[in-house]
């Protein structure tokens, strides 16, 4: 009990983190490194994508998150979403890093397994521009 309780809270204090990953361009990937804790909350310490399979980058509200599907590898607790989970219309898979913020950082793939990523960034309007193609290299 005192356990799942600590789980809880902890699930709940990072998600007020307004940073949860860095997110950067390391040659032609785009890479994605959980900080802290979360790496072992959403079961992964990196993720490395194909900068080329970008299709969209938006800043969204919680209403702009797509709905998710089951829990594949990831935590799922109030206030922190984090991991890999399927999407509703089994499209593909969200990879999820969202807590209590505002805004996020949304990601959709043209190709791979990973179709859509939503990330919580301190500044998520600077790095949407950094991600569109011409954007900063």
């Amino acid at each position: 009990m005192a356990l799942a309780a600590g789980l809880l809270l902890s699930g709940w204090v990072l998600g007020g983190r307004p940073d949860l990953a860095r997110v950067s361009i390391e040659g032609d990937q785009l890479v994605i490194r959980r900080r802290g804790m979360v790496r072992i909350l959403a079961f992964h310490r990196s993720l490395r994508l194909d900068r080329t399979a970008i299709r969209h980058v938006a800043v969204i509200d919680r209403a702009g998150i797509p709905p998710l599907g089951l829990r594949i590898r990831a935590s799922g607790m109030p206030g922190l979403q984090a991991g890999m989970f399927s999407s509703d219309n089994q499209t593909g898979i969200v990879f999820m890093l969202a807590g209590r913020a505002h805004k996020f950082l949304r990601v959709d793939l043209g190709r791979g397994k990973i179709r859509y990523l939503v990330v919580q960034v301190a500044d998520p309007d600077s790095l949407a521009a950094e991600l569109l193609p011409g954007g900063r290299p």
